[in-house]
């Protein structure tokens, strides 16, 4: 149902290994090339318009896996081919390693794995491939546009304290009686016989309602 080639290799019919499930392998690969795999549905094939073909790599080792199988992208009715960029020098069987995602020109996933090991020439390419409802395989496949799309930090919030707040025009006046009233009650104690204040005691009472306000943010809310 499948067929598949690398550049240089001929082309190979994935065998069938499980319902819905095929695979084909590819030996000796160089670990100073990067490969171009091709996969199609093979031609006068029905494919199920409401399936989808997901396709998958592994590298092996002397029939050892060196990771878990790794999820390329995707054939479906409407999409029958694709071609991606595999790079086997930069496989690794950690599973931190980092892996970029391209759009090549066919719409397909462009492959990019980065680490310091390299594969030695004895390495063999497994390509999987599972058909899957197609709910199911869109669904994987935008997890993994995601997980590999650039992380973007968010903007820290603007830092606003209560003095960036407009008030309006009745909170300006409430705000400017409450100022005025506790400076007439605390300078009325001090008038003289000719009914003024000493501005040392104005003084006073400033130093005291800033020390109070600053202290003590609902000062002004607590005022009668």
């Amino acid at each position: 149902m499948f067929g598949t080639t690398l550049a240089g290799r001929a082309v190979k019919l994935a065998d069938q290994v499980d319902n819905l499930k095929y695979a084909t392998t590819y030996d000796n690969i160089s670990p100073n090339r990067i490969f171009h795999l091709s996969i199609f549905v093979v031609p006068n094939v029905p494919f199920d318009p409401n399936y989808s073909a997901l396709i998958y790599y592994q590298f092996q080792k002397g029939g050892v896996p060196l990771s878990n199988f790794r999820l390329l992208g995707g054939l479906d009715v409407n999409k029958q081919s694709a071609i991606f960029k595999i790079n086997p020098e930069a496989y690794t069987n950690s599973e931190q390693q980092q892996q970029h995602q391209l759009v090549t020109t066919e719409g397909d996933l462009d492959m990019d794995m980065e680490t310091d090991q390299t594969v030695n020439a004895d390495t063999t390419l497994v390509i999987g491939i599972s058909v899957e409802p197609s709910a199911s395989a869109a669904l994987q496949l935008e997890q993994l546009k995601m997980s590999m799309a650039p992380k973007l930090a968010l903007p820290a919030p603007p830092n606003i304290s209560i003095q960036d707040i407009p008030l309006t025009k009745d909170q300006v006046e409430s705000v400017s009686n409450k100022i005025i009233k506790n400076a007439y009650d605390y300078l009325s104690s001090f008038v003289d016989s000719t009914n003024r204040v000493p501005i040392k005691k104005f003084d006073d009472w400033w130093a005291k309602f800033k020390s109070k306000l600053a202290s003590d943010p609902k000062f002004l809310d607590n005022l009668n």
